[in-house]
């Protein structure tokens, strides 16, 4: 491109080498008592095979998990505080190696100490296994070996002499060698290094006066810090057991004369080394970066380092406890190039990128081997906003918009055009290029075209747009704060009409608050607001708009404030946010989410971002410091996070995870599992969640960071757990493992003691119910015996009526009969006529009564043909016509004579009271059986006003008989009379 060819050709600029640039602010994560560390003084840090990290301390060991510190003191059962190395032997057996004559493992979470065969313990410095069944001690009193659980120490003959080499601090295995490094402050023999030969039993090599630490590095080459200098062994030469120094390399030169304690070589070939005023850091290509408390660190004075299996470094400092750096290829520099930016700009290729700086009005421009700064000239207001197009950079920010060329960089100043001016406009914001090399720059009424030299376009938005984007047909889509959503195409071939509306977006959006937009490589949409997140949108085939993803804090982003988009060249989403930067990796509508900028502990407001052609991400803050955000430099990690339950404790009592399904007691029903997975990327982000097989719910519950489960006063029954463990930034797939449990009942709820209560219980009511029906068949058995009584004596009653009283009565009648023929006077003759009629009707009340008392016409179909009897000669004597239905059926059941009388005389009077007050011509009477006994009678008479009638008592006797049987009548009198009897059955 043109402008790198005027970088070239220019001779007047001189770039400044990169180390010369202000502090930059390197994350690191600070862990000491505070947060749960035995000590602050930490020697150094092992790692073990589940991923848990052991700090050994000047107080005391601590081991981490991720989710808690344990820590173990002398009080504990260690033999000292002063902790010097730790081993792994076995599952979840570790031996800790104290600064005392005495040795301790812990087994399953369990402190205890090793018991020699004879008594006898070395003060071991290190350990270092050769295989299974080797193990050599580094010592203060010498060279160990462990077998036969007891020390055997290791006669160090040169040339077949004994020596008395001691304070042994550290020992590297190397083919059938051992490379013994002692003490370089204690000991008559400090300093030394010497090769031991494990088949000859010698040594074959020594050497003294050094003063050295050792450090392997990822190449197996061992690096010496000496009084001399740092020193390199010849692993070639060691193998044939000689100690043979060789030339550093020449990316190291610059070191040899360098003194340091400690020298420390990461997974990425980076070279750390503490100096007494910080910490310098030398990447693969030689670069030298200085790392102090300017920059981040809690002490100058670095004693240790250490990579975990993740590429996280922990730097132990001299009493300030332990720093994690968890992405070392993020940067925040403060006033880069020693000036606030306040906007970017990165040309087309990547290779430059222009800076701005608001209050000293100076571009910086950097490029490939350093950076140049200018000042500007000429401009009436402030510029925010910089947009490159070609070999053009446009200037903007209130109402103006400026523009030079690349040819203008040959000078320390830059006088650049004013090409338009908008004195409407509040303030005209970023500038986007399309294909066409036209700029057009986003303001709070219109969008502005700067079209070749002089000719503009402008375009009426409703209100202030921040960003704009460009889809691969080169469309531009307006996200404005008026909730707009515009898409747009350009027209080349008519200046006046340069931008035209292909389509508003804003209904279908729906959109709250929109403050970024960008396209990505799938032609997606995706839309930053205010307070709700940002939106994920397609075109389908209908040119409509498709939400396909709503993404906010509750999904995992930092902020919902989303301040800037951007799309790098691989298709990854970078989000800028009030609070730092999310990035999002989008696959087939599955989103990764990684809060790039939370897990390094920074939370800067980001106003821009942009990318360089080396993939570095650049940000811009609201304070004016730079964040960059490196290139990833190192491969897929195969470390995959174990993921285990660390303590079971029911009720008070501990339990063994290794159990395949244990049985806890009915008060061991509160249960309480800690969990862990020795992940340090951001681990206090892990979130866990479980489900509960057996139990009532049998959904997810809601994840959270507290690696604790607890479970409060379970039922008794079996149950399956299953955790999850879900990774920040989805760095590691979700794990789950499950542990199946058993709650024994307590004994009175066991199956044999309900069986036998069930048993109990089921011959107890027998004997309750055998009992019951035995004295209710005793009651029945009286009150019938008493029925049968009483039915005999109504019979004997009846049958003495009608023998006796029916006898005299039918006398009387014969008698008045006979005077009545026999009488001439009329007084007489009347007399014997109501004689005659009284006891024709003292008969026929007779032979009610006695129908009514005899048990013989118990019977439903007895009264039910009685009445029918009854009610039609009746009416026939009284010249009424009449009608009576008879149901086809009647059912078979034995009533109470109490129930006949009532019903009977209930009908009685009721046809009484057709024939005396009624007038009526016409009588229906209709009779059905079921539970009840129906009776309907009807006439079509004068009628009567039912709720109103005060005559007589006729219709309150009739109430009275129906209620005395638990029966019911209605009478109603429109349209002549209606009388219902409902009678239950039942109750006979």
């Amino acid at each position: 491109m043109q402008i790198f060819k005027c970088i070239a050709i220019s001779a007047c600029i001189c770039f400044y080498a990169i180390n010369k640039l202000p502090a930059q602010q390197i994350p690191f994560d600070t862990y000491t008592p505070k947060d749960g560390l035995v000590n602050n003084r930490i020697k150094k840090i092992v790692q073990d095979s589940k991923g848990q990290l052991y700090f050994l301390t000047y107080g005391g060991l601590s081991i981490y998990d991720g989710a808690r510190f344990a820590n173990f003191t002398k009080a504990e059962g260690l033999g000292s505080d002063i902790v010097n190395d730790v081993m792994e032997m076995g599952n979840d057996s570790v031996w800790i190696a104290t600064n005392t004559r005495e040795l301790n493992y812990i087994f399953k979470g369990v402190l205890k100490k090793i018991n020699t065969a004879d008594g006898f313990y070395p003060i071991i410095n290190s350990f270092c296994r050769i295989n299974r069944s080797t193990l050599y001690i580094a010592a203060d009193e010498g060279l160990y070996r462990f077998s036969g659980n007891r020390f055997i120490k290791v006669p160090l003959l040169k040339n077949g002499s004994p020596t008395n080499y001691d304070f042994i601090n550290s020992i590297i295995p190397v083919k059938d060698y051992l490379l013994v490094i002692t003490d370089p402050i204690t000991g008559e023999n400090k300093g030394r290094v010497f090769l031991y030969s494990i088949k000859e039993n010698k040594i074959v090599a020594d050497i003294g006066g050094l003063s050295c630490f050792s450090f392997v590095d990822i190449e197996n080459n061992i690096w010496l810090c000496t009084a001399d200098g740092i020193k390199i062994i010849d692993k070639l030469e060691l193998q044939n057991g000689k100690i043979i120094f060789k030339t550093l390399p020449k990316k190291y030169m610059a070191l040899a004369g360098k003194k340091t304690s400690l020298l420390f070589f990461d997974s990425q070939k980076n070279l750390w080394m503490p100096q007494e005023d910080g910490l310098l850091k030398i990447d693969s290509t030689g670069a030298i970066q200085k790392i102090t408390t300017d920059n981040g660190l809690a002490n100058n004075k670095i004693s240790n380092l250490f990579e975990d299996r993740e590429g996280l470094l922990w730097f132990i400092t001299e009493n300030f406890g332990v720093q994690k750096l968890v992405n070392s290829s993020i940067e925040l520099i403060i006033k880069p190039f020693g000036n606030k930016v306040d906007a970017i700009a990165v040309t087309a290729s990547g290779d430059s990128v222009f800076y701005y700086d608001v209050s000293a009005k100076k571009i910086i421009l950097q490029a490939s081997g350093g950076f140049k700064i200018f000042s500007l000239a000429n401009t009436a207001d402030d510029i925010y906003f910089i947009t490159v197009s070609g070999s053009n950079i446009y200037l903007n920010g209130g109402r103006h918009i400026y523009q030079f060329s690349t040819t203008q960089l040959n000078t320390s100043k830059i006088n650049p055009a004013l090409v338009y001016t908008d004195t409407l406009e509040s303030k005209m914001s970023v500038g986007i290029a399309d294909a066409n090399g036209v700029v057009t720059v986003l303001g709070a009424s219109y969008l502005t075209s700067i079209i070749g030299k002089k000719s503009v376009y402008r375009h009426r938005i409703k209100y202030y747009a921040d960003e704009a984007a460009l889809d691969s047909k080169g469309h531009i889509w307006i996200a404005s704060r008026a909730s707009e959503l515009y898409m747009l195409k350009t027209n080349p071939a008519d200046a006046g009409n340069y931008l035209q509306l292909v389509k508003d977006f804003s209904r279908e959006a729906k959109l709250n608050a929109p403050r970024s937009i960008i396209i990505d490589k799938e032609n997606n949409i995706w839309v930053g607001t205010r307070e709700e997140g940002v939106y994920c949108f397609k075109l389908n085939e209908k040119f409509q708009l498709e939400l396909l993803k709503h993404i906010t804090k509750k999904e995992g982003l930092t902020e919902n404030f989303i301040t800037w988009l951007y799309c790098d060249k691989g298709g990854v989403l970078w989000l800028g946010t009030s609070s730092g930067i999310d990035k999002i990796i989008w696959n087939n509508g599955n989103c990764i989410i990684n809060n790039v900028t939370k897990s390094a502990n920074i939370y800067p407001f980001i106003i821009r971002i942009a990318e360089d052609n080396k993939n570095n991400i650049l940000a811009i803050t609201q304070d004016g410091n730079l964040l960059k955000i490196g290139a990833a430099q190192k491969t897929v990690s195969p470390f995959v996070p174990q993921f285990f339950i660390t303590t079971i404790k029911a009720g008070n009592n501990y339990f063994s995870v290794a159990d395949a399904v244990h049985q806890f007691t009915y008060k061991e029903n509160n249960i309480v599992f800690k969990i862990a997975s020795p992940c340090f990327y951001d681990e206090k982000q892990i979130r866990y969640s479980y489900i509960l097989g057996g139990s009532e719910n049998n959904n997810w519950s809601e994840p959270v960071h507290n690696a604790e489960i607890n479970f409060i006063n379970l039922p008794a029954g079996k149950y399956d757990l299953k955790i999850r463990a879900d990774y920040p930034a989805v760095k590691y797939p979700p794990k789950i493992i499950g542990y199946s449990f058993i709650i024994n009942p307590p004994w009175w709820q066991t199956w044999w003691f309900r069986l036998m209560i069930g048993l109990l219980s089921a011959g107890m009511l027998g004997l309750v119910i055998r009992n019951y029906y035995s004295i209710k068949l005793e009651k029945q058995k009286n009150i019938l015996e008493k029925q049968q009584i009483v039915e005999k004596e109504r019979t004997r009653i009846a049958a003495d009526i009608h023998d006796d009283l029916g006898a005299g009565l039918s006398t009387i009648r014969f008698l008045s009969e006979k005077v009545k023929r026999n009488s001439f006077g009329a007084v007489t003759k009347d007399d014997a006529e109501k004689i005659v009629i009284n006891s024709n009707e003292l008969v026929q009340k007779m032979n009610e009564l006695i129908w009514a008392m005899n048990e013989k016409n118990d019977t439903l179909e007895d009264l039910v043909f009685y009445t029918r009897s009854y009610a039609a000669e009746y009416l026939e004597e009284n010249n009424l016509a009449h009608h009576i239905y008879l149901p086809e059926t009647i059912r078979v059941i034995i009533i109470s004579g109490e129930l006949r009388r009532n019903v009977f005389l209930t009908v009685k009077e009721s046809l009484h009271n057709i024939v005396k007050h009624a007038g009526a011509k016409n009588v229906s009477i209709q009779i059905s059986t079921g539970k009840n006994l129906f009776i309907n009678i009807k006439d079509d008479g004068v009628g009567f006003d039912a709720d109103n009638n005060k005559a007589g008592n006729g219709l309150k006797n009739m109430q009275k008989r129906m209620q005395s049987i638990n029966g019911r009548l209605t009478v109603s009198g429109n349209d002549g009379v209606e009388v219902k009897i409902d009678v239950p059955l039942s109750q006979g």
